[in-house]
């Protein structure tokens, strides 16, 4: 199968591990959600400075950028629905009408970084997937869709604590799986596919993507100690890393990582209080 890494035509304008300080900064914001919107403000503000000083913004600020925008726009800024079954069940719900939107300008900026920097939008996972890997998609998309429907009131109590849950029937699922799709676009380009693009295949974005992520799985919304969900994150993302690799293709991920964000919803949009 070829590869859709496209190689990196122009050289880091910092060289060794302060190179890598956008993603250090990342981490900060990761852990510290008031930070997620100043970090990405003084991202972009380096990003515009180093392109117009010397026409290279460096290829670690310029992956960096949509993991900011999602971070930022993740769980920091999400509005919250009203208590009870008013927004679980209708596609006006604030958290899924946000993911949509927040995942819309994650796009716009990928597209307009990828432009910028001369790569293609294919190689950012975005493109046709063989009728084997698409029709794999669609059905692991509705086998685990509908696990997720069925258990994911109980996994939220899981990894969000004892909640009363207000649940209309399955007027949720729509919505949920929105805010699913909407997230997991947004997730998989911004710390696989732009990650790929940018910064190649090698073991250094790879684990620099994976503790970003892996990190931005804890906060006080999450019940128990954090370790398990980071740990499972990071090796998560190494798992979807090889995937990418490997198919050249974001369908995949997406198709399963949608559904496990039902629980997510869940919580979000549908707790009774």
């Amino acid at each position: 199968m070829r590869s859709t890494v496209v190689a990196i035509r122009r050289p880091l304008r910092i060289e060794g591990l302060l190179g890598w300080a956008p993603f250090g900064a990342l981490a900060i914001a990761a852990l510290e959600r008031p930070l997620r919107l100043p970090i990405l403000l003084v991202l972009a503000a380096a990003y515009l400075i180093a392109r117009r000083v010397d026409g290279n913004p460096g290829a670690i600020l310029t992956a960096a950028l949509p993991i900011a925008l999602v971070l930022a726009t993740g769980a920091a800024l999400t509005p919250q629905a009203r208590p009870g079954a008013l927004d679980c069940a209708t596609l006006q719900s604030p958290p899924a009408v946000w993911r949509l939107f927040a995942a819309t300008g994650l796009v716009a900026l990928v597209v307009l970084l990828a432009r910028d920097s001369g790569r293609p939008l294919a190689a950012l996972g975005w493109r046709r997937t063989g009728r084997g890997l698409g029709a794999l998609s669609i059905v692991l998309f509705a086998v685990l869709g509908t696990i997720l429907v069925a258990l994911g009131e109980a996994l939220g109590r899981q990894f969000f604590g004892d909640f009363t849950f207000a649940l209309a029937g399955l007027g949720f699922v729509v919505p949920a799986l929105l805010f699913g799709l909407s997230n997991a676009v947004a997730e998989e380009t911004a710390y696989r596919g732009g990650v790929l693009t940018w910064l190649g295949p090698g073991l250094g974005p790879a684990a620099a993507s994976a503790i970003v992520f892996g990190l931005a799985h804890t906060g006080p919304d999450f019940v128990g100690s954090p370790l398990p969900v980071v740990a499972a994150m990071i090796a998560i993302s190494f798992v979807a890393w090889a995937v990418l690799r490997r198919t050249g293709s974001l369908a995949l991920l997406v198709a399963v990582h949608a559904p496990a964000d039902i629980p997510l919803y869940l919580f979000m949009a549908c707790r009774a209080g």
